[in-house]
């Protein structure tokens, strides 16, 4: 849990550059905002059944987009070292972020030959979920992230922010690396910085493997309401390459999955000579027309279930329930949230009413609206759980599931 103090003190900056191609904000006809979101509620954070609403989880934003770059990105950035500084979040508590993890596995499993002989460092790794994976694996394990977590012994942890890694120290391990980091690029203030870094202490064989949302998914897909304060950057194919060609990294290869956000996943190695380009999507126009449609599906089905479901029912305490409220605002009127995490019951998300209760709280005799929808593999199973339980009305609110 978390206390007011932190969310009243809370620092904000006002980013002022696009962190891919540093065009300043300045220079209008190459950057523009596509979205102004006043009083845009914090993720991830819950409080106890009694505590009161806490109205400094609220903090304006504004959503830029570099047409230079083909990259999106947040103006206002928040003190990451706080917030992440009481980070309870894990990644095997979602189905949604393991199966991702699952697929991006597979992924470097299938450009590696021998994964096992490599030494596996987790950039921003979390609770190693992704390293367990590797179960095979008879090198090195290490999790850098500062508050990492590993129930094996023998993965290393290194708790620190990743703005202060030296990768000079992973560059004298024997053997070589393979570098991992899942939805963690999108989370840094300058994600060019650790990308140097990384690069600056690569080696002919070692690997790269990211994966991190996607904005052509985004867009595609129509899923804004995945913007938060916490992601930072909204990176595009032709955006990450620009990046990364600067600093002297290729893409080798490269994947979408749209079972976990819409993601994009690379495979990346030094290379001064053979830099790839990819076609310049002119991404902005389409983000427009994209967000306005967003914006009238949830107006329409506000007004739609706005009778039915006041003081209704919900289901799913997922992470982005506040996200999802801020533009079907009815979630706020439930009386309560159903969920299956026992650390949830009897809370409250910090910035919203409805208190979270167990399963046997659910009556199957009224309809239930579905507030966990960031993923389409939990917007999936809540509708079949539901289904099956013989709930006859259910409302899953989603553009594309």
């Amino acid at each position: 849990m978390t206390s007011k103090n932190l969310f009243k003190n809370l620092k904000v900056k006002n980013n002022n550059k696009c962190p891919v191609c540093r065009t300043s904000l300045k220079q209008k006809n190459k950057i523009k905002q596509l979205i102004n979101l006043p009083k845009y509620p914090i993720t991830e954070f819950y409080r106890k059944k009694n505590e009161k609403l806490i109205k400094e989880s609220l903090k304006d934003q504004k959503v830029m987009f570099c047409k230079n770059c083909d990259h999106m990105f947040l103006k206002n950035i928040l003190d990451v070292r706080k917030i992440y500084s009481n980070y309870i979040t894990s990644s095997h508590s979602s189905r949604g972020a393991v199966l991702c993890l699952e697929n991006f596995y597979n992924f470097i499993n299938n450009k590696v030959i021998k994964t096992e002989n490599y030494n596996l460092i987790d950039i921003g790794g979390n609770d190693s979920s992704l390293l367990y994976l590797f179960k095979k694996h008879k090198a090195k394990k290490i999790n850098i992230d500062p508050n990492g977590s590993a129930r094996n012994k023998k993965i290393i942890l290194k708790k620190m922010f990743l703005e202060n890694i030296n990768f000079k120290e992973f560059s004298n391990l024997k053997g070589n690396n393979v570098y991992v980091s899942s939805h963690t690029l999108e989370h840094l203030e300058d994600p060019a910085k650790l990308l140097e870094n990384l690069s600056n202490n690569t080696r002919e064989n070692d690997i790269i493997f990211l994966q991190f949302p996607s904005l052509e998914k985004l867009v595609e897909h129509g899923r804004f309401d995945q913007i938060c304060h916490q992601h930072i950057n909204y990176f595009s194919l032709f955006s990450i390459n620009k990046l990364l060609n600067k600093l002297n990294l290729t893409i080798i290869d490269f994947e979408y999955d749209t079972s976990h956000f819409g993601t994009l996943r690379l495979k990346i190695k030094k290379n001064k000579l053979n830099k790839k380009t990819y076609k310049k999507q002119n991404l902005y126009g389409e983000a427009q027309k994209s967000y306005l449609i967003f914006k009238e599906y949830y107006l329409n089905l506000q007004k739609s279930i706005n009778k039915l479901f006041k003081n209704g029912q919900g289901y799913g305490a997922g992470l982005m329930v506040p996200i999802l409220t801020y533009h079907l605002p009815i979630i706020n009127e439930l009386n309560f949230i159903i969920d299956e995490n026992r650390s949830k019951f009897d809370k409250r998300f910090i910035n919203l009413k409805p208190l979270i209760k167990n399963l046997k709280k659910l009556d199957v005799n009224k309809p239930v609206l579905i507030t966990s929808v960031s993923t389409k593999e939990a917007g999936r199973n809540i509708f079949n759980k539901l289904s099956n339980l013989g709930i006859k009305d259910i409302c899953l609110p989603s553009m594309v599931i």
